[in-house]
C-alpha cells in the first residue's frame, strides 16, 4: 500500500514487514499472529493486545478487543461480575445468567452458571426449577436435588432439611429424625433433641408437638421427668395408690409395713431422684 508521501510501498493496517529468524527484515508483508493488532500503514511491528483482551474475531486485526469473560467499561476491559458471562470476543457487555444460577467472575460460558442451592434443571442457559418440597441441595450445581430423610421435611428451595414436629435428631442427615417417645414432645421443627415432661407429670402418647399432652399425676403423688406411664406417679407415704387412680392414707401398720413395703422403697428412690435432679 502506498504511504502518504506516494514515494514507497508500505505495510497496510493488519500486516507488518515480515521478519526472518534472524531477525532481519524479508522485504515482504505478513498477517499480523493472532492477539496482536496494526492500525495503521507502515512497516512497523505489530503490537501485543494485553492481559485481559484479545482480537477481534474479524480479519481485520486492528484493535484489540475484550475477550471472552471481560467487558468494555470507562475504556477498559473489566471482568464479567459473578451472576454474568460473556463467550465471545468483544467489547459487548456480559450476559446475565438465568433466575435462580450463579456464576463466578469473569465466567466465560452459561454453562458457567450453576443451578443455585436449592434448585435444580436440565439446562441453566434455559431455566432452573426449585427443588420440590420434601426434597433439599446444599451446593451450588448440576446434582439432583436429595430426599429428606424420614421425619423430616421442608419448604421448597431450602438449603437443608428439619426434623418435623414430634421428631428430633442431633444430625438430620447422617441419623433420621425420630419419634419423640412416651413422656417427651417435640414443638415446632428443627428440634435437635426431645423434651421431657417436666417433675409430676406423665405421657403415654408418642410423636407429640406440644406440653400439653403431658398429664399431672394425681394428687399427692409425684414422678419423674419424661415419665411415660400413670403408673410412674408414686404415692407420697404413708399413702397408697388406689384402684380408683387416687392416693389414700394407709388403713393400718401392716398395711404400710406388708403390701405397702415396695412402694415406700420406690419412692425412697425417688426422693433420692427428685433431690439430685
Amino acid at each position: 500500500m502506498p504511504n502518504t508521501e506516494h514515494t514507497l510501498c508500505a505495510c497496510k493496517a493488519e500486516w507488518t514487514l515480515a521478519q526472518s529468524p534472524l531477525g532481519t527484515q524479508r522485504g515482504e508483508c505478513e498477517q499480523c499472529v493472532p492477539e496482536k493488532f496494526k492500525n495503521t500503514v507502515g512497516d512497523h511491528i505489530c503490537e501485543q493486545c494485553d492481559d485481559t483482551s484479545n482480537l477481534k474475531t474479524n480479519t481485520e486485526h486492528t484493535l484489540c478487543a475484550c475477550k471472552a469473560g471481560w467487558t468494555l467499561a470507562q475504556g477498559q476491559c473489566e471482568q464479567c461480575a459473578p451472576g454474568q458471562f460473556k463467550d465471545t470476543i468483544g467489547d459487548h457487555a456480559c450476559s446475565t445468567c438465568t433466575n435462580n444460577s450463579y456464576s463466578a467472575l469473569a465466567s466465560k460460558s452459561v454453562g458457567n452458571c450453576a443451578y443455585n442451592t436449592g434448585y435444580f434443571g436440565l439446562d441453566c442457559g434455559d431455566s432452573c426449577l426449585q427443588c420440590a418440597a420434601g426434597t433439599y441441595k446444599t451446593s451450588p450445581g448440576e446434582a439432583a436435588c436429595e430426599q429428606c430423610t424420614i421425619n423430616s421435611d421442608l419448604p421448597p428451595a431450602s438449603l437443608q432439611c428439619a426434623c418435623n414436629a414430634g421428631s428430633a435428631s442431633t444430625n438430620w442427615h447422617a441419623m433420621p429424625c425420630a419419634l419423640c417417645t412416651a413422656g417427651k414432645y417435640a414443638i415446632g421443627s428443627g428440634n435437635t433433641q426431645c423434651t421431657n415432661c417436666v417433675l409430676n407429670t406423665y405421657s403415654t402418647a408418642i410423636n407429640s408437638i406440644t406440653a400439653d399432652v403431658c398429664q399431672v399425676c394425681t394428687f399427692d403423688s409425684v414422678s419423674l421427668q419424661g415419665s411415660s406411664l400413670f403408673s410412674h406417679c408414686l404415692c407420697v407415704a404413708p399413702r397408697m395408690m388406689h384402684a380408683d387412680g387416687t392416693c389414700k392414707p394407709c388403713q393400718n401398720l401392716s398395711y404400710l409395713s406388708g403390701l405397702a413395703v415396695e412402694n415406700d422403697v420406690m419412692q425412697r428412690a425417688l426422693s433420692i431422684a427428685l433431690t439430685q435432679a
